[in-house]
């Protein structure tokens, strides 16, 4: 069994904070791989990224690709090494349901007008208990279904909440 890998790498990065990794290419050409601190990937986007393939949330967050959903990245509110799931649209909001413990960033402002059927994130059995930091973005025109148990003037984003949610804003 062969274990080489070969080919070049460019414009190449990893975090050398979180990883604690001193090289990113084993024994081979190290030429197009640039390891960077959390501190420098969340400072801005590096060379050979652009804005229109990824985002950081304004320089809050690790790298993340636009179009890709599922992605995790540091946050700069948080200096442990903690995972954080990036929101970008209200498909994936209500994706949070899925995983109720997680933690999440919103990657942008959500524009939910035209999205209807959003069901309020947790049951009474099962609570939200993970982290939504909003990153200063704002959820817009968010529209909640409820049913007869949660109607009059009272609606609710998170049915039950054991945990955080930092600066996020939900205009209705």
């Amino acid at each position: 069994m062969n274990d080489q890998v070969s080919g070049k790498f460019i414009n190449t990065y990893w975090d050398t904070s979180t990883t604690r990794q001193e090289s990113g290419v084993g024994s081979g050409d190290g030429a197009g791989v640039t390891g960077l601190t959390t501190s420098q990937l969340q400072a801005a986007l590096p060379a050979g990224f652009t804005n229109a393939v990824w985002g950081n949330a304004d320089n809050r967050t690790t790298p993340y690709l636009l179009g890709l959903s599922g992605n995790r990245v540091f946050s700069a509110n948080d200096p442990s090494a903690n995972l954080y799931t990036v929101i970008m649209n209200t498909a994936q909001l209500q994706g949070m349901q899925n995983n109720l413990s997680d933690r999440y960033v919103l990657g942008n402002t959500i524009e939910a007008s035209g999205y209807t059927g959003f069901v309020p994130i947790g049951s009474g059995s099962k609570f939200f208990s993970g982290t939504l930091d909003g990153l200063g973005y704002t959820i817009n025109n968010l529209v909640i279904s409820s049913t007869s148990r949660y109607t009059g003037s009272s609606v609710v984003f998170f049915l039950v909440v054991s945990s955080q949610i930092l600066a996020c804003l939900a205009g209705v």
